[in-house]
């Protein structure tokens, strides 16, 4: 099955909203709360995701403002079993909050 998903980025860079249909039938399907969230999507291996979080880990470095608030999320964009490893997609989510 293939997804459609939607991103909105707003103003503030640490806000981005994505979703897609999932089926809520699966044993490993999860529904988590909205929540402001640091976000890039990683193409490439599974291999070279460390990317996408030392990425996601700079800009919390850089935007000291705020702070991450929960343990991070990947969501899978695509199937490894038919898509080659250096199509695969996939969303890394750090759930992150204003410092007060």
């Amino acid at each position: 099955m293939e997804a459609e998903i939607s991103q909105k980025q707003t103003e503030d860079p640490a806000h981005t909203c994505a979703q897609g249909p999932v089926s809520q039938d699966g044993p490993d399907i999860t529904v988590k709360p909205a929540r402001t969230c640091a976000a890039v999507r990683h193409r490439g291996s599974y291999e070279s995701l460390h990317l996408a979080y030392e990425a996601l880990c700079a800009w919390l470095g850089e935007h000291t403002e705020y702070r991450a608030c929960g343990p991070a999320m990947d969501r899978y964009l695509n199937d490894p079993h038919d898509t080659p490893a250096g199509q695969l997609e996939t969303g890394v989510f750090f759930p992150v909050e204003k410092r007060k």
